[in-house]
């Protein structure tokens, strides 16, 4: 499996969950999970690498600054533990080191969200299994699905309603 930076790119995809093919969905779910689970493992250890490598630079920079204080500090400068730690902290290698360092633990935190993210969509493929062995109509229905009918039905209604609480009756129909 390639774990680069296009891994995360079928995410939005495997996240998706097809309502009408709910056996296919539940049987492809641990397959999806183990997927994003190897791959924070493997976000990991390389993010945990990174991390080591810059501090085996910076200190083999600071070794270097206390060895040749000319050469890596300039001519005449003493070789303090501030001016090697400084001379370290500059050092274009360790910047780029870090920068490695950075994108990694960008990799792992997405890898770790992504098994998150596959652990929701087990609980929703749960809720909607529960939801079609309750019912084949037990789908929830938005609102502005009403039609114009029922929607001067339920005014109608409503208007009656406040004509009752008020006190008032009923006004005749004029033919």
């Amino acid at each position: 499996m390639e774990f680069d930076d296009g891994f995360f790119d079928d995410l939005e995809e495997d996240l998706a969950i097809d309502k009408y093919r709910l056996d296919r969905e539940w049987l492809h779910q641990p397959q999806l999970y183990l997927k994003y689970a190897m791959a924070s493992a493997h976000f990991n250890k390389l993010a945990a690498l990174a991390a080591d490598e810059v501090k085996v630079i910076e200190a083999n920079l600071e070794a270097d600054a206390a060895e040749d204080p000319e050469a890596c500090l300039g001519r005449g400068v003493k070789a303090t533990i501030d001016r090697c730690k400084s001379y370290a902290l500059q050092h274009p290698q360790r910047a780029k080191a870090r920068n490695k360092a950075v994108q990694a633990k960008w990799h792992a935190d997405m890898a770790l969200n992504a098994v998150f993210a596959m652990n929701q969509r087990k609980d929703a493929l749960e809720q909607l299994v529960r939801l079609q062995g309750m019912e084949l109509n037990s789908a929830p229905v938005a609102r502005d699905s009403i039609s114009r009918e029922g929607q001067s039905e339920m005014l109608h209604r409503a208007a009656s309603n406040a004509v009752k609480e008020a006190g008032l009756r009923k006004p005749r129909r004029m033919s």
